[in-house]
């Protein structure tokens, strides 16, 4: 259970300040009793935390001295009720938990998370006590989580291509107080060849989006015949091959299993065409789609390039 746990962690380092090993159990025992399972819950999972569990071990090495140096009081039938009523050690800061006995609605419930957050900062300055041979290390400086590193790191990654997309759609213009009379005589007079280039590129494109999107009602169409003429011979195939297993067994056999290969190649060739007519093609004319326009793009950057260059001439 947690609360062994806590007691097996808590009493070595009482034995550490220089208590007896059966106070500290008692004393431990007697604490840890006064806990709810919820903030035994929380003390459980400070374990790990060196800084936390000294300063608790020292709250209780505290009660205990100044138990032992206050006369004991005669048994009656009320010690327990004095017992109770004893006001409890005070701590060194009041973020560390009281081992007083309170209810759980009191300040214990809240004093565990405050040690947890305050315990951790004062780690790394914290002095070795008395009798203790080696330094315990110090833990790394808190790190920052996860996730707004990934939200970072994908702001980054967003605005990254945001300044892509920006220079894509950025085209330089050359001066337009400038001499182009010789630029649009060259192009005048190259206007054979580069009206014959536009147009060749510009067909190309067309003709290939064309032929992908003939292909995919291509497809689709041998596919709805395929199914129909396959599932009509697997069908038959099947159907004949019972029928023929009351008047000689191996011939139907021998149809069923061909009726039920027909119906598989029939199966594995419509998964085939469907992929290939709904999901690559529309793929491939989308990246043609995106080609052409990167190069009209390009040949309008190219135009100004040019309409620029013989500006100087």
């Amino acid at each position: 259970m947690d609360k062994n746990k806590l007691i097996a962690a808590l009493v070595p380092r009482l034995e550490e300040e220089g208590i007896e090993r059966s106070t500290a159990i008692n004393e431990t025992r007697s604490f840890v009793a006064s806990l709810s399972d919820a903030d035994t819950e929380k003390l459980t999972q400070l374990m790990g935390n060196d800084a936390a569990m000294s300063k608790i071990a020292l709250s209780l090495k505290k009660k205990i001295q100044s138990s032992s140096a206050r006369p004991q009081p005669t048994p009656t039938a009320d010690s327990g009720t004095s017992r109770r009523e004893a006001p409890a050690p005070q701590a060194e800061t009041h973020t560390e938990p009281t081992p007083e006995r309170t209810p759980p609605q009191t300040a214990q419930t809240s004093k565990p998370v405050q040690t947890a957050q305050t315990a951790q900062p004062s780690r790394s300055v914290a002095r070795p006590r008395q009798g203790q041979t080696a330094q315990r290390p110090t833990r790394p400086a808190p790190q920052r989580p996860a996730n707004d590193e990934k939200a970072g790191a994908s702001q980054s990654s967003e605005n990254a291509r945001r300044d892509r997309e920006n220079e894509k759609k950025l085209i330089s213009r050359p001066d337009p107080n400038a001499d182009y009379k010789k630029f649009y005589t060259i192009l005048a007079c190259s206007s054979p060849i580069w009206v014959f280039l536009l147009l060749a590129v510009v067909t190309l494109f067309l003709v290939v989006i064309g032929a992908l999107a003939f292909a995919i009602v291509t497809i689709i169409a041998a596919l709805i015949a395929a199914v129909a003429v396959g599932t009509t011979l697997a069908v038959v195939g099947i159907v004949y091959g019972i029928t023929q297993l009351f008047e000689y067994a191996p011939i139907g056999l021998y149809e069923i299993g061909l009726g039920l290969k027909i119906g598989g190649y029939l199966m594995l060739g419509g998964i085939l065409a469907y992929n290939l007519a709904v999901r690559a093609l529309p793929f491939l004319i989308k990246k043609v789609f995106e080609l052409s326009v990167y190069t009209a793009h390009k040949c309008v950057e190219l135009y100004f390039y040019l309409k620029g260059a013989c500006a100087d001439l």
